[in-house]
């Protein structure tokens, strides 16, 4: 027979017992405590963290997740299963990474497309891991980040790296561009001053020199879109470079458009960059002529004068009171539809067909605009046309200087080397200073130019070089003339002005720097500032 155990052994198994209650009650604070702990954690991270079971119903959620995505408490007692919150084409794909993540298997991040309660899709970022109750998997515990402004940014990083792309292919193009226009401008200029005042090609020949100096202008633009080029702002008179530009629409439009052109500003001095005036105009029209392309229509400019009365109800309510420019842009075209005019000026909006614009034109006047201490809105309706509404501030009339170049040029009878591997931009040029007296010996090749300039440097009072040239560029040409001789006055011409500054130049020695492609009177004032200078 078993022995009956003894008081003593009974009060110790109770002993023992009520020292496991403890230890269990412990155990079980202490879990409380952990779990707690968890959800105190999890409520203060500024992520998503949820847990599910082996059906993928989700048992938890922190405040941030039913933010996320638009849930309440509630919705998750009554039941949410976490493939509802994943867009129908993904789901699939979900439920294998799950069932992969149950089985152990390592699976790193992944991307899907979530949707919120009241259907809205947005991209999120999934970090899971399984859940083991007693070496079982029992669930999965994890982390959703909402990737919308990560992914914003990264789009916006793309398209960075396509405007640097696109800003060296300007910088890239220019030289050659610049180099076109060059004997385009200097020789339409020289047939200007020849022919007879009362010649009929006479007409044509303005035209094409305005047009070449217009696409000057247009270089000058995009350089400085592409950071390689320096705003030239200062006040000027807005109404005759409108007019011109109008001139210029009238000939390139389709005649299925027809054109009014109303200008009732009694005052229009400005302070910006006339090629920046050039680029609001040219884009606003291009874009109403683009939206009645198929139909045609009536493309109204109107230039006028608006006054902005501090604390009056019906003023435009980014504009500071003052008076203003007011460039008006309408057409009959298509209309912008309520859903995107607010999205037009964004970079990289366009509603045109791929190949037919890059969204960037509406930006950019809204940067223009925006740096002129003035504004832009718009007024739309489908089927009935836009009107763009761009102010500007006004500036005191008599501080406006004329854009157009003046009729005379200082003339000399100094000799000059004259340097530019481009031979048409070179015979261009030697026959503009041979017109305004001086002497002028030419060379294609840095490399021969210095090779001229050592046997006989007291034979030139004057170098004038290109920049970028093969073999030996303006600026080691530089360095070795003033080698030779410090004090030879020397103008250089570039068509890149971030490859030397100004202030380089000057710190070189070097008396005068013009940005190619230049204009007769740039060049004869500035060898004269040059030559006067050295006197």
């Amino acid at each position: 027979m078993s022995q009956k155990p003894t008081y003593e052994d009974l009060e110790q198994k109770i002993i023992s017992l009520e020292q496991a209650e403890e230890a269990r009650k412990k155990v079980e604070t202490a879990l409380v405590k952990s779990e707690k702990r968890f959800r105190e954690l999890a409520e203060l991270l500024p992520e998503a963290v949820f847990e599910s079971d082996l059906t993928i119903h989700i048992t938890f959620v922190n405040l941030h997740g039913l933010n996320m995505f638009g849930y309440t408490r509630d919705d998750f007692i009554e039941g949410v299963n976490g493939l509802d919150m994943i867009a129908k084409e993904e789901r699939q794909r979900a439920r294998e990474n799950f069932i992969k993540r149950m089985k152990g298997e390592k699976s790193g991040a992944s991307e899907y497309r979530g949707v919120k309660k009241d259907g809205t899709i947005f991209p999120i970022l999934l970090h899971a891991s399984p859940i083991f109750e007693n070496d079982v998997a029992a669930g999965i515990r994890g982390v959703i980040i909402d990737m919308t402004e990560p992914k914003k940014l990264e789009g916006l990083l793309i398209e960075s790296q396509k405007m640097e792309s696109i800003g060296t292919l300007a910088g890239g193009i220019a030289h050659d561009f610049n180099n076109i226009l060059a004997p385009i401008i200097l020789h339409s200029d020289i047939l200007i001053r020849e022919l007879p005042g009362d010649d009929p090609v006479q007409a044509s020949l303005k035209e094409i020199h305005k047009a070449a100096i217009r696409a000057r202008e247009l270089v000058k633009q995009i350089l400085t879109f592409a950071r390689r080029g320096a705003e030239n702002k200062f006040i000027f008179r807005a109404s005759p470079a409108i007019n011109d530009m109008v001139r210029f629409l009238r000939a390139t439009i389709p005649a299925t458009i027809e054109i009014n052109f109303v200008n009732s500003a009694k005052k229009d001095a400005i302070f910006t960059d006339p090629a920046h005036l050039n680029q609001i105009v040219m884009n606003l029209c291009t874009n109403a002529s683009y939206a009645m392309r198929e139909g045609g229509g009536t493309l109204t400019i109107q230039v006028s004068n608006t006054n902005i009365i501090k604390n009056d109800p019906g003023n435009n309510p980014r504009l500071d009171p003052g008076e203003y420019l007011m460039l008006s842009v309408s057409d009959t075209g298509t209309g912008i539809s309520p859903e995107i005019v607010d999205k037009i000026f964004d970079p990289y909006f366009t509603t045109k067909r791929h190949g037919e614009g890059t969204g960037l034109g509406l930006a950019i006047i809204h940067g223009i605009v925006k740096s002129c201490n003035g504004t832009i809105s718009v007024k739309s309706e489908i089927g009935k046309g836009t009107t763009f509404n761009v102010y500007i501030p006004l500036m005191d009339e008599k501080l406006a200087i004329p854009v157009e170049e003046s009729k005379e040029s200082e003339r000399g009878s100094e000799r000059i080397l004259l340097v530019d591997d481009e031979r048409s931009g070179l015979n261009a040029m030697q026959k503009t200073l041979e017109l305004l007296g001086y002497r002028v010996t030419c060379s294609d090749s840095g490399i021969k130019a210095l090779e001229l300039f050592e046997k006989d440097p007291f034979a030139f009072d004057l170098v004038i070089t290109d920049m970028t040239m093969p073999a030996m560029t303006g600026k080691e040409l530089v360095k070795e003339i003033i080698g030779i001789c410090p004090d030879m006055p020397i103008i250089l011409c570039t068509g890149f002005s971030d490859q030397i500054d100004e202030d380089e130049a000057l710190d070189m020695g070097i008396r005068a720097f013009i940005l190619k492609p230049v204009i007769r009177t740039e060049i004869a004032n500035a060898i004269r500032k040059a030559l006067d200078t050295a006197k």
